[in-house]
């Protein structure tokens, strides 16, 4: 197998500089056709306040094991099946195109320091933002319940939910980037053609 010559491949791909031009302007023309045709996605993030409160373990020496055991109930909560329901019969009044299949593709939590995060995405961002929001208080209203019921550990302090704004620029699918992929996508392909078409020529 011929090693390949940087040289060389620099010095054809200059020589054959219009395969490689069209290349380009091909694969960035692609790349905004597809943007038409897939549309952007947008998240939206609802979060809760939430932490141990040290003071109600007394003499105990609270343990990393046991923060994470406690916190643990929070997301169990607003996965919970009584709150994925209610999340659905709400959804179904207001018409928001959700299901469980969606839900569970497209929502996600997330715990950074002090607060959890509640995200969905959607192609819609009004979508997006009204789904996480009834995500966001029927959780709250779960925690509620299930503290009061003393489901969770009562060191285990949140506050209401800061709801989500209306997302205004999209996580996914932007449409410069993805002509930019085009077009670098192009620029190896034109690259690997005037190569390609040269040593044929040469053998």
């Amino acid at each position: 197998m011929k090693e390949l010559d940087p040289i060389q491949t620099i010095n054809t791909t200059l020589s054959l500089w219009w395969i490689t031009a069209i290349a380009i302007i091909v694969g960035g023309l692609l790349g905004l056709g597809f943007s038409f045709w897939h549309r952007p996605i947008y998240e939206a993030t609802a979060r809760f306040y939430v932490n141990v409160d040290i003071s109600k373990y007394g003499d105990r020496n609270i343990t990393e094991r046991d923060e994470d055991l406690a916190l643990a109930g929070i997301q169990d909560t607003l996965w919970s099946n009584e709150v994925l329901q209610a999340i659905a019969q709400e959804s179904q009044s207001q018409k928001l195109p959700v299901n469980m299949t969606t839900l569970i593709h497209d929502a996600t939590t997330e715990r950074g320091n002090a607060y959890w995060y509640l995200r969905y995405r959607s192609s819609d961002p009004s979508v997006a933002r009204n789904f996480v929001n009834i995500w966001a208080q029927q959780g709250y209203s779960a925690l509620l319940t299930r503290m009061a019921d003393h489901q969770l550990v009562d060191y285990v302090k949140f506050t209401p939910p800061t709801l989500a704004s209306l997302p205004t620029a999209p996580v996914e699918y932007g449409r410069n980037k993805i002509m930019i992929a085009g077009a670098v996508l192009g620029l190896i392909s034109g690259i690997f053609v005037s190569n390609l078409l040269a040593s044929r020529v040469r053998q």
